[in-house]
């Protein structure tokens, strides 16, 4: 009887230990191995952009960059003949940095205006004068290069445009050089907005402005050996078509197949992303 309770003891232990390696070994299984997959490796590549054909007035320009300049450094004097025994009193008022400062000027409680045409630089009194210097706008220009076969299209009274700071600025042209150094041509201008000495602007010659024309935006505009091309409508026809001119972003359309008011697409990632 003994043995037999020794025996079933041993087997219930024996069961015991069995039941445990195999939990144990059921616990240790490789895991499941998952990958991720980086947010920028999922686009789509069937996904598209759409953008309006529109219509817009082109210009033919000749662009250029600017330094201005003046004749003899553009310093003037003014001066003022003074009593030795005058009492003066001169206020300034300079409307802004370019444009010209009056001067108001008190002499024995008579009361005087100067304009200086420029940014006053300096006022100086010695016994019976008083000298004002200015940077004088009037002998302001803006020096420009044309190339030769750009030249032929610059003529006096054409629309120039002067971009600085953010602002364009209307400006004429003053003279047209007729010998070339470097195949360039120098063309000097006039505007009325004053600037410091050595400024540099950029310079917009209007060629030639044109009727309001079919456009898209650039980044709708494809290439390949067969010549340029758009993708078109809902279907997304590739319809190859003829560009004509292009200003900033945009590029005209010559092809009467695309008109305003149609949609075209490009596919997601295929222009600057």
């Amino acid at each position: 009887m003994r043995f037999l309770k020794a025996y079933g003891i041993l087997t219930s232990i024996f069961v015991l230990l069995v039941a445990t390696v195999a939990i144990l070994i059921s616990k240790t299984e490789e895991p499941i191995d998952i990958e991720y997959t980086p947010a920028f490796q999922q686009h789509n590549a069937d996904q598209w952009i759409s953008g309006d054909v529109g219509s817009t007035t082109m210009r033919s320009t000749v662009e250029t960059l600017g330094e201005v300049q003046f004749i003899e450094e553009g310093i003037s004097v003014e001066t003022i003949a003074l009593g030795e025994q005058d009492d003066i009193d001169v206020n300034i008022d300079t409307r802004s940095e370019f444009e010209p400062s009056t001067v108001v000027y008190t002499v024995n409680d008579d009361s005087f205006t100067l304009d200086t045409h420029g940014r006053l630089m300096g006022v100086e009194r010695s016994d019976d004068v008083l000298t004002l210097e200015y940077l004088d706008y009037d002998n302001q220009s803006i020096s420009t290069f044309v190339s030769v076969t750009e030249e032929s299209d610059i003529e006096y009274g054409q629309t120039v445009e002067i971009e600085f700071d953010g602002e364009t600025l209307p400006a004429s042209i003053d003279s047209i050089g007729y010998t070339a150094e470097n195949n360039k041509v120098e063309v000097t201008l006039d505007t009325e907005r004053g600037f410091l000495i050595g400024t540099r602007v950029d310079v917009v010659f209007v060629i030639d402005i044109f009727e309001p024309t079919t456009v898209i935006h650039e980044q709708f505009l494809h290439s390949d050996d067969e010549g340029s091309y758009v993708y078109l409508g809902d279907t997304k026809d590739k319809v190859l078509v003829t560009t004509g001119l292009s200003e900033g972003h945009y590029v005209e359309i010559l092809s009467d197949q695309i008109v305003q008011g149609d949609t075209v697409y490009r596919r997601m990632g295929s222009y600057g992303e």
